[in-house]
């Protein structure tokens, strides 16, 4: 004769398990994977729909928003050995230990050599870049995404495409993938490309800098053209050299938010025929704005005192390049006390 379990004895044995379970996810979505290092500025986390003051040696936890305002940098020493950093006006959201997204903004990556099992990924809101162990950075700004490598490799792919797309593409060190949302198949075919070494600004000779001070010296900037003394040789007519015409121009720069009094850096980048790419000069370049909207100086930063959006474009003899917006905030002098912010011991 077969015995059967009460069911009293049934809903208790479901209720222990699903507490169970409830617990294993509770103590693992609260887990802190690291700690707030504020270099500069005002840092915001917001944490189950409230908003906690990031100061330095905060734990950082998994499903934590951590926002950095346009005048701050910081960056989240991990747990794992890694670090992360995030320039100003940026948006990460906290995934899991090892993953990240970012909203917008640049967060540079420092990984530690991970498992065969294990992988470091920052997702945008159109691909992502994962890797095993290295240094990167992934900009996501004016819905571009764009992922330049330091050292060692990472793995480029879209989040929606083709099995292909979505497996992705290696890209190496000193190397630069473009992604624009608007034109993700074609730049996706295109690949990776030689960093300039125009794309080398002041963020990403900071993180540089930085990593070198921890030990980090490796870096990929393209090396100085080496000078080589010429030999005189017998030649009446030097051929003259031809020079590459430019297919076309994209403008793009590190800020789609700014306050009044603030600016933000706009740089063109010209296509060749051969595929390559280099950063157009200032002095080469004509703007296309309103004149009450501020000025722009070289060698491309662009302010403003009028509140409000403006679109801006550049112009390079026949050519113009895409529209980026701006938008300028009213900077207020003291705002007022949050009821929703708290602040964690």
């Amino acid at each position: 004769m077969k015995k059967f379990l009460s069911p009293k004895i049934l809903i208790l044995t479901t209720v222990i398990l699903l507490g169970g379970v409830l617990l294993y996810w509770k103590q693992n979505s609260n887990k802190a994977i690291g700690n707030l290092n504020v270099y500069e500025g005002k840092t915001t986390i917001t944490r189950a729909e409230k908003l906690v003051e990031g100061r330095t040696g905060i734990e950082v936890k998994r499903m934590d928003g951590v926002k950095i305002n346009t005048d701050a940098r910081a960056s989240i020493v991990l747990k794992n050995g890694g670090l992360l950093r995030l320039e100003s006006g940026s948006e990460v959201e906290i995934l899991g230990e090892d993953n990240f997204k970012l909203k917008s903004g640049r967060m540079w990556s420092r990984v530690e050599p991970l498992s065969e099992n294990e992988s470091y990924s920052v997702e945008t809101p159109t691909a992502v870049a994962t890797v095993r162990g290295t240094i990167f950075n992934v900009d996501y700004l004016f819905n571009i995404s764009q992922l330049y490598v330091d050292s060692g490799l990472v793995n480029m792919a879209l989040l929606m495409g083709t099995p292909e797309e979505k497996k992705g593409k290696e890209t190496l060190s000193g190397e630069l993938f473009v992604l624009r949302d608007n034109n993700l198949k074609n730049d996706f075919a295109k690949g990776p490309v030689p960093a300039p070494k125009e794309f080398y600004d002041d963020w990403i000779q900071w993180n540089v800098d930085e990593d070198a001070k921890a030990g980090f010296t490796e870096w990929a900037h393209p090396a100085e053209e080496e000078i080589v003394e010429a030999v005189p040789i017998n030649i009446v007519n030097p051929p003259k050299q031809v020079e590459k015409k430019i297919t076309s121009i994209f403008l793009y720069g590190n800020k789609s938010k700014i306050k009044q009094g603030e600016e933000t850096r706009l740089l063109v980048r010209a296509s060749y025929p051969d595929g390559s790419v280099q950063e157009v000069p200032f002095a080469n370049l004509t703007w296309i704005k309103s004149e009450k909207w501020g000025n722009i100086t070289s060698p491309g930063y662009f302010g403003s005192n009028t509140v409000g959006t403006t679109t801006i474009s550049a112009q390079i003899g026949n050519l113009v390049s895409n529209r980026v917006t701006v938008v300028i905030e009213a900077n207020p002098v003291v705002p007022p006390p949050n009821p929703n912010t708290y602040y964690e011991p």
